[in-house]
């Protein structure tokens, strides 16, 4: 008997390196830095905004929690002086967003990445994005589809982790073929299990979002596995549910 398992989820990972530990709303305007939250925080106005290139937030598992306000972001990244300037490559992981008109707002900023957080407590939307806000990256980030806005322009796309482990009846099986294709059949992925049964962890995609919610979706995907005297065995594993 051969046993696919498949595991997919949100994870909060605790990281730690040379930073700058917060505990407070405010403006974060260092080019390049790390900001860390140790502790959770809650706020009846907007909470963090981005004013600079290359910065990354990680909330190390901690929440940030809104009043219940209209008007007010958890995290807005807006350039004031655009289009003499624009704040790109904003990283943020590891939180949980909840009680903000908008978790997450994002003006006409390119290459942010969301990731291993949940945003799914919001009073309008979990994340907008308006102004040619382009190539966002929401990595296994839980909220609603009707709670994403991808106006003017804009760009996003939506990836989840995926874990794949290959087992006979109780032990794991080493060099045994995995392949994953998405909807089209384009192979995303084609090796064999390690010691323990296993590939490295896939990102796959759900879907790329353009402007006004116009979404192509990339799920559901095939997973094949085969190899030595089993039979091939096939799942489906389908993002959008």
């Amino acid at each position: 008997l051969l046993v696919l398992s498949i595991i997919m989820g949100i994870f909060l990972i605790n990281i730690i390196s040379a930073s700058t530990n917060i505990n407070s709303c405010q403006t974060l305007n260092i080019s390049g830095e790390t900001y860390i939250l140790t502790s959770n925080i809650s706020t009846t106005g907007t909470c963090f905004s981005v004013q600079a290139d290359d910065i990354t937030l990680n909330c190390n598992g901690y929440s940030i929690n809104g009043g219940g306000g209209g008007g007010y972001y958890g995290i807005e990244i807006v350039s004031f002086t655009y289009p003499t300037s624009q704040y790109n490559n904003f990283k943020l992981k590891n939180c949980v967003i909840s009680n903000f008109e908008t978790n997450i707002y994002i003006e006409n900023s390119k290459n942010a990445v969301i990731e291993n957080s949940d945003l799914s407590s919001n009073l309008n939307y979990a994340i907008s994005l308006v102004t040619a806000s382009k190539n966002v990256s929401v990595h296994n980030t839980t909220y609603n589809l009707q709670d994403e806005y991808i106006g003017g322009l804009s760009e996003l796309k939506r990836l989840w982790n995926l874990n794949v482990q290959v087992k006979d009846s109780s032990n794991p099986l080493k060099d045994i073929n995995v392949t994953i294709k998405d909807k089209s059949n384009n192979t995303i992925f084609s090796g064999l299990t390690n010691s323990n049964g296993q590939i490295t962890t896939q990102k796959l995609v759900e879907y790329t979002g353009l402007q006004y919610n116009d979404r192509t979706y990339i799920s559901p995907y095939k997973i094949s596995v085969s190899g030595g005297i089993y039979q091939e065995k096939t799942t489906i594993v389908d993002l959008n549910e």
